[in-house]
Protein backbone atom coordinates (compact mmCIF):
# COMPACT_ATOMS: atom_id res chain seq x y z
CA UNK A 1 0.00 0.00 0.00
CA UNK A 2 1.20 3.37 -0.69
CA UNK A 3 1.68 5.71 2.19
CA UNK A 4 3.13 9.83 2.16
CA UNK A 5 4.77 10.96 5.02
CA UNK A 6 5.49 14.64 6.23
CA UNK A 7 8.99 15.66 5.56
CA UNK A 8 9.21 16.87 8.87
CA UNK A 9 7.66 14.82 11.26
CA UNK A 10 7.65 11.54 8.87
CA UNK A 11 3.93 10.99 10.09
CA UNK A 12 3.15 8.27 7.90
CA UNK A 13 -0.97 8.15 6.23
CA UNK A 14 -2.51 7.05 3.56
CA UNK A 15 -2.31 9.59 -0.01
CA UNK A 16 -6.11 8.94 0.02
CA UNK A 17 -6.11 11.56 3.42
CA UNK A 18 -5.40 14.60 1.48
CA UNK A 19 -8.43 14.65 0.36
CA UNK A 20 -11.04 12.61 2.32
CA UNK A 21 -11.58 15.84 5.26
CA UNK A 22 -8.74 14.40 7.92
CA UNK A 23 -8.14 17.19 9.51
CA UNK A 24 -4.52 18.69 10.51
CA UNK A 25 -3.00 21.00 13.17
CA UNK A 26 -2.89 24.17 12.33
CA UNK A 27 0.15 24.74 13.87
CA UNK A 28 1.88 21.83 13.60
CA UNK A 29 0.60 20.05 10.12
CA UNK A 30 0.56 16.73 11.75
CA UNK A 31 -2.79 14.83 10.66
CA UNK A 32 -5.61 13.46 12.76
CA UNK A 33 -4.46 9.98 13.88
CA UNK A 34 -6.83 6.54 14.16
CA UNK A 35 -8.31 7.05 17.86
CA UNK A 36 -7.19 10.76 18.30
CA UNK A 37 -9.74 13.92 18.39
CA UNK A 38 -8.35 17.22 17.52
CA UNK A 39 -9.54 20.18 19.22
CA UNK A 40 -11.66 22.16 17.01
CA UNK A 41 -11.12 26.24 17.33
CA UNK A 42 -14.44 29.03 17.17
CA UNK A 43 -12.62 30.06 13.71
CA UNK A 44 -12.40 26.64 12.53
CA UNK A 45 -8.47 25.52 13.16
CA UNK A 46 -7.42 22.23 14.21
CA UNK A 47 -5.17 22.09 17.27
CA UNK A 48 -3.53 18.84 18.45
CA UNK A 49 -3.49 18.10 21.71
CA UNK A 50 0.03 18.89 22.64
CA UNK A 51 -0.36 22.06 20.40
CA UNK A 52 -3.11 22.71 22.64
CA UNK A 53 -0.97 22.33 25.65
CA UNK A 54 1.30 25.04 24.86
CA UNK A 55 -1.44 27.40 23.04
CA UNK A 56 -1.58 31.19 24.30
CA UNK A 57 -5.43 31.55 23.97
CA UNK A 58 -6.20 35.41 25.44
CA UNK A 59 -4.05 38.81 25.87
CA UNK A 60 -3.47 38.37 29.77
CA UNK A 61 -1.44 35.02 28.81
CA UNK A 62 0.27 36.46 25.84
CA UNK A 63 1.41 39.71 27.92
CA UNK A 64 4.56 38.36 29.17
CA UNK A 65 5.49 37.02 25.88
CA UNK A 66 5.27 40.53 24.29
CA UNK A 67 7.22 42.25 26.98
CA UNK A 68 9.95 39.42 26.75
CA UNK A 69 9.51 40.38 22.92
CA UNK A 70 10.16 44.26 23.82
CA UNK A 71 13.53 43.48 26.05
CA UNK A 72 14.86 40.65 23.35
CA UNK A 73 14.63 43.52 20.55
CA UNK A 74 15.70 46.50 22.99
CA UNK A 75 18.77 44.57 23.51
CA UNK A 76 19.57 44.28 19.72
CA UNK A 77 18.92 48.43 19.58
CA UNK A 78 15.02 47.53 17.93
CA UNK A 79 13.61 50.06 19.89
CA UNK A 80 10.04 50.60 18.59
CA UNK A 81 9.02 53.68 20.64
CA UNK A 82 6.10 52.73 22.04
CA UNK A 83 4.12 49.95 22.85
CA UNK A 84 1.43 48.79 20.02
CA UNK A 85 -1.72 47.66 20.69
CA UNK A 86 -2.04 43.57 20.70
CA UNK A 87 -5.05 42.17 19.95
CA UNK A 88 -5.66 38.09 19.76
CA UNK A 89 -8.28 37.12 16.70
CA UNK A 90 -9.59 34.10 14.85
CA UNK A 91 -8.98 34.24 10.93
CA UNK A 92 -12.35 35.72 10.38
CA UNK A 93 -12.99 33.81 7.34
CA UNK A 94 -9.19 34.29 6.09
CA UNK A 95 -7.97 30.74 4.61
CA UNK A 96 -4.07 30.97 5.17
CA UNK A 97 -2.06 28.30 5.29
CA UNK A 98 0.87 27.85 8.79
CA UNK A 99 3.60 29.09 6.11
CA UNK A 100 1.51 32.22 5.05
CA UNK A 101 0.77 33.51 7.95
CA UNK A 102 4.70 32.41 9.19
CA UNK A 103 6.07 34.56 6.06
CA UNK A 104 3.84 37.58 6.51
CA UNK A 105 1.43 37.47 9.56
CA UNK A 106 -0.70 40.60 8.19
CA UNK A 107 -1.34 41.87 5.18
CA UNK A 108 0.22 45.51 4.70
CA UNK A 109 -1.67 48.03 2.47
CA UNK A 110 0.92 50.60 0.80
CA UNK A 111 0.67 54.02 2.66
CA UNK A 112 -1.16 52.86 5.91
CA UNK A 113 0.42 52.42 9.47
CA UNK A 114 0.49 49.83 11.51
CA UNK A 115 -1.44 50.59 14.60
CA UNK A 116 -2.35 47.29 16.27
CA UNK A 117 -0.51 43.52 16.19
CA UNK A 118 -3.44 41.33 15.31
CA UNK A 119 -2.17 38.02 16.05
CA UNK A 120 -4.04 34.29 16.05
CA UNK A 121 -5.06 32.95 19.69
CA UNK A 122 -4.72 29.64 19.96
CA UNK A 123 -0.95 29.19 18.46
CA UNK A 124 1.50 27.94 20.68
CA UNK A 125 3.70 29.78 22.77
CA UNK A 126 7.16 29.48 20.15
CA UNK A 127 4.75 30.08 17.29
CA UNK A 128 3.25 33.21 18.73
CA UNK A 129 6.39 34.73 19.65
CA UNK A 130 8.07 34.09 15.97
CA UNK A 131 4.86 36.48 14.53
CA UNK A 132 5.21 38.72 17.70
CA UNK A 133 8.83 39.21 16.08
CA UNK A 134 8.21 39.41 12.90
CA UNK A 135 5.71 42.30 13.33
CA UNK A 136 7.84 43.99 15.61
CA UNK A 137 11.12 43.96 13.14
CA UNK A 138 8.12 45.40 10.54
CA UNK A 139 7.42 48.18 12.31
CA UNK A 140 10.63 49.44 13.36
CA UNK A 141 11.58 49.53 9.82
CA UNK A 142 8.55 51.20 8.92
CA UNK A 143 9.87 54.11 11.12
CA UNK A 144 12.93 54.08 10.09
CA UNK A 145 13.76 57.79 8.37
CA UNK A 146 15.23 57.58 4.65
CA UNK A 147 14.77 53.32 4.69
CA UNK A 148 12.32 53.63 1.91
CA UNK A 149 14.46 51.98 -0.66
CA UNK A 150 13.60 48.61 1.30
CA UNK A 151 12.41 46.20 -1.43
CA UNK A 152 9.72 42.89 -0.36
CA UNK A 153 12.41 40.87 -0.46
CA UNK A 154 14.68 42.82 1.87
CA UNK A 155 12.03 43.72 4.07
CA UNK A 156 10.46 40.58 4.50
CA UNK A 157 13.79 38.75 4.91
CA UNK A 158 14.95 41.22 7.77
CA UNK A 159 11.86 40.25 9.46
CA UNK A 160 12.27 36.55 9.13
CA UNK A 161 15.89 36.92 10.35
CA UNK A 162 14.84 38.52 14.06
CA UNK A 163 12.27 35.51 14.67
CA UNK A 164 14.72 33.00 13.42
CA UNK A 165 16.96 34.46 16.22
CA UNK A 166 14.74 34.49 18.36
CA UNK A 167 13.26 31.36 18.27
CA UNK A 168 16.80 29.97 18.55
CA UNK A 169 17.57 31.61 21.62
CA UNK A 170 14.34 30.39 22.86
CA UNK A 171 15.36 27.08 22.06
CA UNK A 172 19.02 27.24 23.71
CA UNK A 173 17.58 29.17 26.56
CA UNK A 174 15.11 26.52 27.23
CA UNK A 175 18.15 23.94 27.83
CA UNK A 176 20.74 25.98 29.87
CA UNK A 177 23.06 26.97 27.12
CA UNK A 178 26.14 28.23 28.12
CA UNK A 179 25.90 30.65 25.20
CA UNK A 180 23.57 32.69 27.61
CA UNK A 181 25.79 32.46 30.79
CA UNK A 182 27.85 36.24 30.49
CA UNK A 183 25.18 39.11 32.12
CA UNK A 184 26.39 40.96 28.84
CA UNK A 185 24.42 38.50 26.34
CA UNK A 186 20.81 39.68 25.47
CA UNK A 187 20.10 35.97 24.89
CA UNK A 188 19.80 35.32 29.09
CA UNK A 189 16.22 37.05 28.21
CA UNK A 190 13.83 34.13 28.52
CA UNK A 191 11.90 33.18 31.28
CA UNK A 192 12.05 29.93 30.62
CA UNK A 193 14.07 27.25 32.33
CA UNK A 194 13.09 23.93 30.37
CA UNK A 195 11.35 22.66 27.71
CA UNK A 196 8.86 20.08 26.64
CA UNK A 197 10.38 17.25 24.10
CA UNK A 198 7.67 18.34 21.95
CA UNK A 199 7.85 21.75 22.33
CA UNK A 200 11.47 21.39 21.17
CA UNK A 201 10.93 19.84 18.43
CA UNK A 202 8.00 22.18 17.52
CA UNK A 203 10.34 24.81 17.31
CA UNK A 204 12.83 22.87 15.18
CA UNK A 205 9.91 22.17 12.96
CA UNK A 206 9.72 26.04 12.72
CA UNK A 207 12.87 26.64 12.01
CA UNK A 208 12.60 24.23 8.97
CA UNK A 209 9.61 26.63 7.72
CA UNK A 210 11.53 29.56 7.33
CA UNK A 211 14.45 28.00 6.33
CA UNK A 212 13.21 25.98 3.55
CA UNK A 213 10.80 28.61 2.17
CA UNK A 214 10.39 28.93 -1.17
CA UNK A 215 9.16 32.46 -1.50
CA UNK A 216 10.35 35.65 -1.94
CA UNK A 217 10.54 35.68 2.31
CA UNK A 218 12.62 32.88 1.96
CA UNK A 219 15.26 33.98 -0.35
CA UNK A 220 15.63 37.15 2.00
CA UNK A 221 15.74 35.62 5.23
CA UNK A 222 18.62 33.09 3.60
CA UNK A 223 20.46 36.38 1.80
CA UNK A 224 20.05 38.70 5.27
CA UNK A 225 21.24 35.40 7.82
CA UNK A 226 24.58 34.90 5.14
CA UNK A 227 25.08 38.28 5.54
CA UNK A 228 24.96 38.01 9.39
CA UNK A 229 27.26 35.27 9.30
CA UNK A 230 30.10 37.00 7.40
CA UNK A 231 29.29 39.82 9.40
CA UNK A 232 30.05 37.91 12.69
CA UNK A 233 33.27 35.57 11.12
CA UNK A 234 34.98 39.01 10.19
CA UNK A 235 34.29 39.99 13.71
CA UNK A 236 35.36 37.40 14.89
CA UNK A 237 38.85 36.80 13.43
CA UNK A 238 39.29 40.68 13.76
CA UNK A 239 38.86 40.99 17.74
CA UNK A 240 38.46 37.17 18.93
CA UNK A 241 34.94 37.32 20.26
CA UNK A 242 32.13 34.76 20.13
CA UNK A 243 30.81 34.75 16.79
CA UNK A 244 27.69 33.61 18.08
CA UNK A 245 27.13 36.14 20.32
CA UNK A 246 28.11 39.38 17.85
CA UNK A 247 25.24 38.46 15.72
CA UNK A 248 22.48 39.29 18.32
CA UNK A 249 25.14 43.08 18.31
CA UNK A 250 25.13 43.43 14.74
CA UNK A 251 21.58 42.76 13.12
CA UNK A 252 20.81 46.59 13.34
CA UNK A 253 24.50 47.55 12.27
CA UNK A 254 24.22 45.61 9.34
CA UNK A 255 20.87 47.57 8.35
CA UNK A 256 21.73 50.81 9.08
CA UNK A 257 25.64 50.81 7.34
CA UNK A 258 24.49 49.98 4.23
CA UNK A 259 21.54 50.90 1.72
CA UNK A 260 21.46 47.53 0.65
CA UNK A 261 22.03 44.96 3.48
CA UNK A 262 21.67 41.68 0.96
Amino acid sequence: MEHRAHPFWFQKYCPSHDNDGTPSCFSCERKEPWGARYTTLTDGRKLCLECLDHAIMDIHECQPLYLDMEKFCESLNIVVGQQVPLLLVGREGENRSLKDMIREPYKLVPGCKLTTFHILYGLPRLLTGLTLAHLMMRVWLLRLRGRRFLTQHVEGGICQVLAYMWLNTELMSGYGSTVASTSSSPLTLSSTSSRSEFERKLGEFLKCLIESDTSVYGDGFRAGYQSIEWTCINLYNRVNIPSYASKWNNLTNLILSCHHPF
